[in-house]
């Protein structure tokens, strides 16, 4: 497709933009996004970029004006692909946070997916986000609070061993186990 955009002309290379933890084939999603042809509506392609460059903890990093370039559309008297201004990008924005799909703090410097939408026990990306200056998964209730996650661990934790014990096994046999090693 003539002017059509690839996953490389982003300028992203190497393993860290394509983690292991993601159980999507994120390059596909990020150029179905791209080289769309106007069979999508722009909020969807918007949605799919998110996906396509998310990082550990949901977050999705875009220079200034990078999204609009992504998400082109036809000039209507010339033909010819035009960035897509700013106030489309806010306003698809908007309808994705409206609809679940985004995380209220998402802009167009960080699209933002919220933490039930991703199949990852990693809820803290080891990178801080540029926009937020933290590196934090969205929910429902807010930034995810790290203290209260380690909180559940522990009690998820806790009830395994209660478990465990009420099932007869001997601490001998799990003890000195991942994830029980030290306690």
């Amino acid at each position: 497709m003539a002017g059509a955009l690839s996953w490389k002309d982003t300028g992203l290379k190497g393993d860290r933009y394509r983690p292991s933890w993601w159980k999507l084939h994120r390059v596909p999603v990020f150029n179905a996004a791209v080289q769309d042809g106007g069979r999508l509506d722009s909020a969807h392609r918007l949605h799919l970029l998110a996906i396509g460059r998310a990082q550990q903890g949901g977050h999705a990093h875009f220079a200034p004006g990078e999204i609009g370039g992504l998400i082109r559309k036809a000039n209507t008297s010339t033909g010819e692909l035009e960035p897509s201004p700013d106030r489309n990008v806010k306003r698809w924005i908007t309808k994705l946070v409206d609809a679940g799909l985004l995380g209220e703090p998402s802009t167009p410097g960080c699209l933002v997916l919220p933490f039930r939408m991703i199949d990852s026990n990693i809820r803290i990306s080891p990178h801080p986000c540029p926009v937020h200056g933290h590196n934090l998964s969205w929910t429902d209730d807010g930034w995810m609070d790290p203290e209260a996650m380690w909180d559940d661990a522990r009690e998820e934790l806790q009830r395994m061993i209660d478990s465990m014990r009420l099932r007869g096994v001997p601490d001998e046999a799990w003890k000195n186990t991942q994830p029980f090693h030290g306690l």
